[in-house]
């Protein structure tokens, strides 16, 4: 039998053994930190509301503390935002729309993660941008390509499998899947013609009302 903190405050006994368990998002250095600033607001007998309001304002990665309270100690569940993309390759985008560091979430959750490389002066308009984008896009099209924010009006799509082939869309046009299956059309009639070479880039520009324009870069 347990009991889990919930509207009264409780003070937590400094005697008590601290036990935090967290959602397995976080990096072990991160974790470690939280459980370093947890234990020394416990150590100087702060309640559970005091507790949970200051890591919540020291680490902004939380989503949700739990405190349980059992015979054999105090049990604190973290709960993290969960990652919905890796930008530039140190900073994740969370589903809470905050950019954080890459180094608090731990490195497992990576390869699953969608990646955007975001031009220096639109990083701060990517929690705006990405998760719209990401919306419209299939969940596997970052197997077929590397996505490029270069500013609202100019997101490309770079091919993985035909390095010399590229496409180019608006953030805010929508049925972007739809048009990375007709882009790739072009693209396997542009190798049928053989017109693909090292000298030369193709690129698909979808942002024309009612066409798609394929030109050599």
């Amino acid at each position: 039998m347990f009991f889990v903190y919930k509207q009264n405050s409780y003070l937590i006994a400094s005697t008590s053994i601290y036990r935090f368990i967290q959602n397995d998002l976080l990096s072990d250095d991160y974790l470690s930190s939280i459980k370093i600033y947890a234990t020394q607001l416990l150590d100087h007998r702060c309640d559970g509301h005091q507790l949970i309001a200051q890591l919540k304002k020291e680490f902004s990665v939380l989503d949700k503390i739990e405190i349980a309270y059992r015979p054999c100690g105090v049990y604190i569940m973290i709960y993290a935002h969960k990652p919905l993309c890796c930008i530039n390759n140190d900073k994740i985008l969370m589903h809470d729309n905050q950019l954080v560091s890459k180094n608090y979430f731990s490195c497992h959750l990576f390869d699953a993660l969608a990646c955007a490389t975001v031009a220096e002066n639109c990083v701060s308009k990517a929690a705006s941008l990405v998760p719209s984008l990401l919306c419209e896009l299939p969940l596997d099209f970052k197997q077929n390509y590397d996505l490029e924010l270069i500013n609202e009006h100019h997101v490309c799509f770079r091919s993985k499998q035909e390095k010399n082939f590229s496409v180019i869309v608006s953030a805010i046009q929508d049925k972007l899947s739809c048009l990375l299956d007709q882009c790739a059309l072009v693209k396997n009639k542009l190798a049928e013609r053989k017109d693909f070479n090292e000298k030369i880039n193709w690129v698909a520009d979808t942002r024309f009302a009612d066409y798609i324009i394929a030109y050599k870069t």
